[in-house]
């Protein structure tokens, strides 16, 4: 045996016996797979447009307990919301320039938005779909798994409840990220983050898209098989709504009503990031967060079995990744308006956006790696 043989042949047994073994840092029961393959994602140059918004023109809102806010949603009052990642949910005074805590989930609070009645719907990727009393404080759950009368996944508990949208007759749609839940940190707090991560390596593509109905309180699957579904919104008629696959680059359109309703086709795809939280912009075109460039090397790893496998074992590891900031903003046929994007880590005001809220002329940012609200004035 030569002496490159020698040297290598310990380390490869080693990834041998590991890559056949459960990894710690993937919960039990949790089997890994084979994933769609990721598109190639189209350059930066297919999304310009000739807006004159420049996300280095953000401002940033830097309250004390704004640790990592994923969502934000205003009520009929136009007050700002919030939810950070220790589980509790803030209402940001923009004049007093500081925030309140209103209630604790004792979760991962992430997209949120108001009913009807004012009360505040939040996804909690630890606990479910809850109900706020942002006056008293009280949080209820509406779902935490899904009913046994579902067609789809009938009982199944609801893993990573993520983000929603409400419908005029009270029905909330919401997205259940994946059957991997999210763990505390070593801080004791939620990371959103890094259980996504770990949904990326298992490649187990779990994501569903869920309803509620508030008249009966049953959770239906409407469609499954997503890898990480994620941002959930509206269209302006409620004929369809959007569904992003953050891991595959790519936003779906599930129709509601017509000879297609019940079915999902592409809306978006091959887009230079992953989608995140969806919101619908007042004249009915669709603001879309993309959290994270798409790069050559995912690709890799995700066809790379044993690789996730290795990786996986590496407790709390994330690869590092330059700070960048995107977000797309498209009409309802999925023509691009424009694509805000500052690639450029360094002096990046406001980046890794979770969500874009266009409210009375400006354009809200959240962001869990950012201790701020972001705003651009439209």
């Amino acid at each position: 045996m030569n002496s490159v043989m020698k040297v290598l042949v310990i380390p490869i047994c080693i990834a041998l016996l590991l890559q056949s073994l459960p990894p710690p840092a993937i919960p039990a029961g949790f089997q890994f797979s084979v994933p769609p393959e990721l598109p190639n994602p189209r350059p930066l140059e297919d999304f310009k447009s000739s807006s004159s918004l420049s996300l280095r023109n953000v401002h940033r809102l830097e309250y004390d307990g704004l640790r990592g806010p994923e969502s934000l949603a205003f009520n009929s009052k136009g007050e700002m919301f919030t939810g950070v990642h220790d589980g509790h949910i803030l209402r940001v005074d923009t004049k007093e320039e500081r925030t309140y805590e209103v209630a604790f989930t004792g979760g991962a609070p992430l997209g949120m938005q108001f009913d009807h009645n004012d009360n505040l719907i939040v996804c909690d990727a630890m606990k479910g779909l809850l109900q706020v009393d942002v006056n008293t404080g009280a949080v209820s759950i509406l779902a935490a798994k899904v009913s046994n009368t579902s067609p789809i996944s009938p009982g199944a508990p609801l893993r990573f409840v993520d983000d929603l949208d409400i419908a005029s007759d009270g029905t909330i749609y919401f997205s259940d990220a994946s059957d991997q839940w999210v763990e505390l940190d070593t801080h004791g707090v939620s990371d959103s983050m890094l259980a996504s991560w770990k949904v990326f390596l298992a490649g187990h593509h779990t994501g569903k898209l869920c309803k509620y109905s508030p008249k009966t309180g049953e959770v239906h699957v409407l469609a499954d098989n997503i890898w990480f579904a994620n941002g959930v919104a509206l269209s302006e008629d409620e004929s369809f709504l959007l569904i992003a696959d953050t891991m595959v680059a790519r936003v779906y359109k599930y129709m509601l009503v017509g000879p297609k309703a019940g079915t999902k086709e592409v809306f978006l795809d091959e887009l230079p990031g992953g989608p995140d939280n969806i919101r619908r912009a007042p004249d009915g075109s669709f603001w879309i967060a993309l959290v994270k460039k798409y790069d050559a090397s995912l690709k890799f790893l995700a066809g790379n079995l044993v690789l996730r496998k290795l990786l996986a074992w590496v407790p709390g590891f994330m690869p590092p990744s330059p700070n960048r900031a995107m977000v797309l903003h498209v009409d309802q046929e999925g023509q691009i308006i424009e694509l805000l994007a500052d690639m450029d880590p360094e002096g990046i005001k406001y980046h890794t956006i979770t969500q874009a809220l266009e409210h009375d002329g400006t354009l809200y940012l959240t962001s869990l790696k950012n201790d701020a609200i972001g705003t651009l004035k439209l």
